[in-house]
């Protein structure tokens, strides 16, 4: 520029406009295609392995052992991954993965109708947030099993939460663990109010919209479309006081829709015990419904395979039952995430392997990062 003419001031301005536009610039850039695999070059591992764990661009240290060419060291690249995790930026994970695996982005977009209102207000809705992302935070720090976004024996709650989930002896806003007993019905991604809530429609609980979810996020088996006119289950406005459940049943009569209902539907119904808002319940509430004459509340099931369930407790062990399904599932979700691009068909032998080693060491999350990085 400044050979054709131009100031000091516009052609510095020129470059620093191309800098600052350049594809380059504003995304990591690797090579699109090339005739053969390779390995990464050192400054494009520390790249990925910083956006991955911290969204953001490489430290001085991981530069350092960059530019010294012993990053690619295994002993050398999972003692980073271990300090990367212990690093307060490490919070970019949990938001960045748990955020959008969990759906925790979407809590607080249903807003409850207004008989629940009394029991629902915006420190709850900001509380269910903070749970979620303090549970998976729990698990990462801990170095859990992955097995506790299933079940757990703990949740993390305030006192906010405590009252809504009948919890005694909590105190003060703050998220803290707190151990729980099998009477308390919560624990794990299932017991979470700002989940269940989301999964309803504000006025009443929707087992299929929750069923479908559990398969899809969970266990990585969406279910198909369902057929044109298949219709949805009807209000509690027939004066016949049936449950959700009940109505569903009905609906699962008709010829076009119980095939599909009757592999997809278990994975919802042991959820009915929690309501529109999470609060554990027995009896039907919402919809109009009198606590006096209310219906009781039937949970009990089949999986697809056979495996019954009568309450809330056996159906999370019928999932635990399916741990690998699930791990495999978390392991192309996170690859997923790493990568930044869909896991195909190539990739199963990579995906079989992480899932065999997070298996073989206890189904803990930090070796399911550790592998996806090695």
């Amino acid at each position: 520029a400044r050979s054709d003419g131009a100031t000091l001031r516009d052609a510095v301005r020129m470059g620093l406009t191309r800098v600052l536009c350049s594809p380059g610039f504003l995304f990591i850039q690797e090579p699109a295609a090339e005739e053969k695999p390779r390995q990464l070059t050192q400054y494009e591992l520390a790249s990925r392995l910083s956006y991955f764990l911290w969204s953001s661009m490489p430290d001085d240290e991981l530069f350092a052992l960059a530019e010294a060419d012993r990053l690619r060291d295994p002993q050398v690249l999972m003692q980073q991954v271990d300090r990367m995790l212990d690093d307060p930026k490490a919070e970019a994970l949990v938001k960045g993965f748990a955020g959008q695996w969990l759906d925790v982005r979407e809590f607080g977009s249903i807003m409850p109708a207004a008989e629940y209102r009394d029991n629902y207000d915006e420190e709850l809705e900001q509380a269910s947030r903070l749970e979620a992302y303090a549970f998976f935070r729990e698990v990462l720090a801990n170095d859990l099993p992955i097995t506790n976004f299933l079940n757990s024996d703990f949740v993390m709650i305030n006192e906010r939460l405590a009252r809504h989930y009948g919890i005694e002896g909590v105190t003060g806003s703050d998220i803290r663990r707190v151990d729980i007993d099998p009477e308390h019905h919560r624990g794990g991604v299932l017991g979470m109010a700002g989940l269940m809530t989301l999964l309803s429609d504000g006025t009443r609980t929707l087992p299929v919209r929750r069923a479908a979810w559990v398969r899809t996020q969970l266990f990585g088996d969406p279910p198909g479309n369902p057929p044109p006119n298949a219709g949805e289950i009807q209000p509690n406005t027939s004066g016949k006081n049936l449950t959700v459940r009940q109505r569903l049943d009905l609906h699962r009569n008709e010829p076009t829709c119980a095939s599909c209902h009757a592999k997809l539907d278990p994975f919802g119904i042991a959820l009915e015990n929690y309501d529109a808002i999470g609060r554990w319940r027995t009896k039907a509430n919402g919809e109009g419904f009198r606590s006096r004459n209310a219906p009781e509340l039937d949970v009990s099931s089949a999986f697809p395979n056979g495996d019954t369930f009568d309450s809330l407790e056996a159906y999370k062990a019928g999932l635990l039952n399916r741990k690998d399904q699930f791990t495999r599932n978390l392991v192309t979700q996170m690859l997923t995430y790493a990568l930044t691009r869909p896991v195909g068909y190539t990739d199963h032998e990579t995906v079989d392997a992480i899932t065999e080693a997070v298996r073989g060491d206890q189904y803990r999350l930090r070796t399911l990062l550790r592998e996806i990085v090695r």
